[in-house]
């Protein structure tokens, strides 16, 4: 994927300083992995339902990389607990720039509600590195 959008970039006029990252499950895993591995690449991620260490968790807290993170508050396969330890060790770390919603109502796909409404694109379009 990280091939692919470097070809992209090279190949297109793309905006370095707004470029995203965001994923669900697995990918929200990923995504807290990928960006803090390389933190100065992005200007902002969204993991849905994810996990990460709390090592992961303070290197983005220095970096201070906007997050917005979401949960469903009845998923059975990533317990929601788990992503308010992450929302808990980011504040630990003095993270300057983070967001945590709770979908009480959803299971494990908090994601299509996300994805189709307009709020995570508007907030993403305001953040730049």
């Amino acid at each position: 994927a990280i091939a692919i959008l470097d070809e992209v970039s090279k190949e297109y006029k793309t905006d370095k300083k707004r470029t995203y990252l965001t994923g669900l499950s697995m990918g929200g895993m990923g995504t807290f992995s990928h960006a803090a591995a390389t933190p100065e690449r992005w200007a902002a991620i969204a993991p849905f339902c994810g996990d990460a260490s709390e090592a992961q968790m303070a290197v983005l807290a220095r970096q201070g990389l906007p997050i917005w993170m979401f949960q469903g508050g009845r998923d059975k396969v990533l317990k929601p607990e788990w992503a308010y330890d992450l929302a808990n060790a980011l504040e630990r770390a003095s993270h300057p720039s983070v967001r945590f919603t709770v979908h009480e109502d959803l299971g494990h796909d908090c994601w299509s509600r996300v994805y189709g409404g307009q709020d995570l694109y508007i907030w993403l379009l305001e953040q730049r590195r």
